[in-house]
């Protein structure tokens, strides 16, 4: 019996992920993964709030997430055919991972040496490729941790397993906690702190 797990490139309707695109030259900037087929649930390396674009980390993500003021992310959809227990041990990787939050950090550092090619590995701290990366490895695909790779470049390593091109729509419900404001004290307070707590990691 085949379980799946869904891959899912997103072109998101945010300011930093336009820039991101402009920069890259690539149709997408954003990569998450799914256990279900209604991707009611989607797990990444992200912002936490709606208003903290450095703020980040791991998070659980849901399609409003992917509808800003109307405008509804464009996605390309991978499903990739798993083992049950393959399906369960990344499940209960990801529900580990979402019960130590705190710890896992956006890795800024990656992110701004992705235009040497060369990935900072950090413990414990992923861009969202880098997390999507260490999935697959995790589900036996030919992929190697700590390796640099472009969002288009894993596009084409999952190219034969695409069945859905297009547009996410809204399901389910609305993220509040996702789009409630905060003090503008709060964002960058925490972004500094977690971006502090990258720099130990360096040497371990």
């Amino acid at each position: 019996m085949e379980s799946s797990v869904y891959v899912i490139f997103s072109s998101t309707p945010y300011r930093i992920g336009s820039m991101i695109r402009r920069y890259t030259g690539e149709p997408y900037n954003h990569v998450s993964i799914a256990l279900d087929p209604e991707l009611k649930e989607m797990f990444s390396f992200a912002r936490r709030y709606y208003r903290t674009p450095l703020y980040g980390g791991f998070v659980k993500e849901t399609p409003s997430r992917f509808c800003v003021n109307g405008q509804h992310a464009f996605v390309e959809i991978c499903k990739l055919s798993v083992t049950p227990e393959q399906h369960s041990a990344l499940s209960q990787r990801l529900e580990h991972m979402l019960a130590h939050q705190d710890y896992y950090l956006y890795n800024h550092l990656s992110a701004l040496t992705a235009g040497l090619r060369r990935p900072v590995v950090l413990k414990g701290a992923y861009t969202c490729v880098e997390f999507c990366v260490d999935c697959l490895y995790r589900l036996g695909l030919p992929v190697t941790p700590g390796k640099y790779y472009s969002l288009e470049a894993l596009r084409l390593l999952l190219k034969e397993h695409v069945i859905y091109t297009g547009y996410l729509h809204n399901q389910g419900d609305f993220d509040k906690v996702f789009y409630h404001k905060r003090p503008v004290t709060h964002p960058l307070l925490y972004t500094l702190r977690d971006m502090a707590a990258l720099i130990p990691r360096l040497h371990k």
